[in-house]
């Protein structure tokens, strides 16, 4: 009785602490993504920006 109550204890902590690392980096890729995405719009629209222009002109 005592065994198999530490044994659920000890599978029920191993899911729970192998669920957070797993949803952090679940929740880093996804807001990761969409900031390299932003990322490399504002790269985009600052190289066409107009220094290019001013140093052409």
């Amino acid at each position: 009785m005592v065994q198999d109550a530490l044994l659920v204890a000890l599978i029920g902590m191993a899911a729970f602490f192998l669920l957070i690392p797993a949803s952090i980096w679940l929740l880093k890729g996804v807001l990761g993504g969409a900031e390299s995405e932003s990322v490399e719009e504002v790269d985009t629209n600052g190289r066409s920006e107009p220094p290019r222009q001013g140093s052409s002109a």
